[in-house]
């Protein structure tokens, strides 16, 4: 840079363009460009005059969307995902009513919880990492198995009649990080499967 401002709002316009020529006519084009005070970049944020609040994202699924695969008595999730923390966060969660069914949140370790028992992962999640992630549930119990340690499993199964699935939050608590794959098995696969699954 040559001291000259280069910062010329962007109205709402991802695709709008602003420039900026440095002396000796090197001219520097800007699309969309976004400034913020964070240790990693976010999805663009529409301004116009003044900055912005950047909105928490809140991604779920609801309705014939949700129930139209999904099978609350049996079933496997396997997930593969970055955190950039190990403070509370949320993979997937299930609502029925005013329970929360949480198949995969909190970090430091991974945790399921059906409502009355809780299972927590035997391995430890590790912030700046990728986290593969899986939970098989029937009527039989669950089985929960992070980065393809042990399986920790129990005899409770999770609720039958969730009817919302969302994705990257727990409540108020954001995964911090992002999702790069979702995969649901109709079926409730073995603990080797789920460990090789997440290896």
């Amino acid at each position: 840079s040559d001291g000259g401002s280069l910062a010329t709002a962007i109205a709402g316009d991802p695709y709008a363009r602003d420039s900026h020529t440095r002396t000796g006519g090197v001219a520097f084009y800007f699309a969309g460009s976004q400034l913020e005070a964070g240790s990693f970049a976010t999805s663009y944020i529409p301004t116009a005059a003044s900055s912005v609040p950047r909105s928490a994202d809140s991604a779920s699924m609801t309705g014939t969307d949700f129930s139209a695969w999904y099978d609350g008595t049996k079933g496997s999730f396997v997930v593969q995902c970055e955190t950039f923390t190990t403070a509370n966060g949320g993979l997937l969660r299930g609502n029925t009513g005013n329970l929360n069914y949480k198949y995969l949140y909190k970090f430091g370790v991974l945790r399921s919880f059906n409502g009355t028992d809780v299972l927590d992962s035997v391995a430890s999640i590790t912030a700046n990492s990728t986290i593969k992630a899986a939970l098989g549930y029937s009527a039989a119990g669950r089985s929960l198995v992070l980065n393809g340690a042990t399986a920790v499993t129990d005899a409770s199964a999770i609720a039958t009649a969730d009817d919302t699935l969302n994705i990257g939050v727990d409540n108020t608590d954001y995964l911090n990080g992002w999702i790069s794959s979702i995969d649901y098995y109709s079926s409730r696969l073995g603990d080797s499967t789920l460990q090789s699954l997440t290896a």
